[in-house]
């Protein structure tokens, strides 16, 4: 196996690049991981190329949640034109993200540099955005029939819609209706309502076409993502390696921990996104603890994906402040009641303490276990029931825990160093 450990790196290099970016290696453009977006794929690629080609003018929404291959869709759209002879050089895309364009002016800016017409705008049109966008309508409705297309991709889609008066989606649906210049708008949202987003003037400029993405692998699809994600190319230089990896994966695949492990995480999320950050550990395994994929490391990568971010955080408080939750646990078990308070949660805390030696666990005075209590309430481990804005005194206030008992003992179980009579007291039963 040592005569394969160069190959493995090499290995690790390839699978880690298409697991940051699925839609950047061309081997992979056609895998089965995004079969249920192909149809979505010709669909687009049809109405693009009537707007390339035959000059017309149209607008549409991708509409699905993260992970749904959204950006993906239109990635292999532009992909496909590129490889046409007939589209090759005959469109120019432009390029919008809500998170980045957080204003008109900015994204009229950027699509006058896409454009490459920037270097004609006096500085004038800089500072101000009624000038800006006179010359971009000038330049954009300048063209004919035969001109080069101009195709808008509007990332997060939904926050265009909280700019003022939406005059950026306003514009750009009226050149799909009056400009000369061929035009397509694609946009890419989450946002399932996000056509009651737009003003009434803008429903009516807009074609209502939708294609709708969703994440609705069933396990089957989903265990041949994972195998196309896990395949190294033909390609690839070593071709004894290739063979033995390609037996080490459909063996892997029929492992039943690995098939287990993949069962539980379609069955919380199919999400590709996730899917990938589970594969990734393993893979970035390749080369220091083998020349193939371990079971065990998706064992260990199922756990650290869907390790809970409550747990996560408490183990990060001081031994005080989780003495404190392990108490507030405790009086909710015993008491039924949910509704506690500073004095009962120190008296709880004072009542451990009594039991243990000095030096297991340090005793704290009641001022300093208050600042711990009012930071757990800043941390939103604990929630003030009357939302804080009762005129009761501090230590009387009532809050309630937000914490499962589960999440308290997971935490305790792992938190760093902690006493064992902390532990003790965290997970007894009676």
């Amino acid at each position: 196996m040592a005569v394969y450990m160069n190959e493995a790196k090499k290995a690790n290099q390839m699978l880690r690049q298409v697991l940051y970016d699925y839609g950047s290696t061309e081997d992979f453009q056609s895998a089965c991981a995004f079969r249920t977006q192909q149809k979505a794929c010709r669909e687009l690629c049809t109405l693009l190329e009537q707007t390339v080609l035959n000059g017309e003018r149209h607008s549409l929404l991708l509409v699905g949640p993260r992970g749904s291959g959204k950006s993906w869709v239109v990635e292999d759209t532009f992909r496909k034109l590129s490889l046409n002879p007939k589209c090759k050089g005959n469109f120019i895309k432009v390029y919008l993200n809500g998170l980045i364009h957080t204003d008109d002016r900015l994204a009229l800016l950027d699509i006058a540099h896409q454009l490459q017409v920037e270097a004609n705008m006096d500085e004038s049109l800089h500072l101000s955005y009624a000038s800006a966008l006179n010359y971009l309508l000038t330049t954009v409705c300048s063209g004919s029939q035969a001109s080069k297309s101009v195709i808008f991709i509007l990332d997060s889609f939904d926050l265009f819609t909280h700019h003022k008066n939406q005059m950026l989606l306003c514009n750009l649906f009226d050149f799909t209706r009056s400009a000369n210049t061929p035009i397509a708008i694609i946009g890419l949202t989450r946002r399932l309502d996000v056509s009651e987003m737009l003003e009434k003037r803008l429903r009516s400029r807009y074609s209502h076409r939708q294609i709708l993405l969703l994440c609705d692998y069933s396990f089957e699809e989903y265990m041949d993502i994972s195998r196309s994600l896990l395949s190294l190319p033909d390609s690839f230089t070593d071709k004894a390696y290739l063979k033995e990896w390609r037996r080490h994966l459909e063996e892997l695949l029929k492992n039943p921990k690995v098939v287990a492990v993949l069962k539980k995480q379609h069955a919380i999320s199919p999400n590709l996104h996730i899917l990938k950050s589970l594969l990734m550990l393993p893979v970035c395994k390749l080369g220091i603890s083998g020349p193939f994929l371990d079971p065990v490391h998706f064992l260990f990568a199922y756990s650290m994906v869907n390790q809970d971010s409550m747990s996560v955080m408490l183990r990060g408080v001081s031994i005080l402040e989780l003495c404190l939750v392990v108490a507030m646990k405790n009086l909710v078990k015993h008491t039924g009641t949910e509704t506690l308070n500073f004095e009962m949660v120190y008296d709880e805390y004072r009542r451990f303490t009594n039991q243990v030696s000095s030096h297991a666990v340090e005793f704290f005075s009641k001022p300093v276990a208050m600042k711990a209590f009012e930071h757990l309430i800043s941390l939103e481990f604990v929630y003030p029931e009357d939302g804080g804005s009762s005129y009761t005194q501090r230590e009387y206030q009532p809050v309630v825990l937000l914490l499962m008992e589960g999440q308290i003992e997971q935490a305790v179980l792992s938190y760093p160093n902690c006493p064992t009579d902390v532990v003790q007291w965290a997970t007894n039963k009676n």
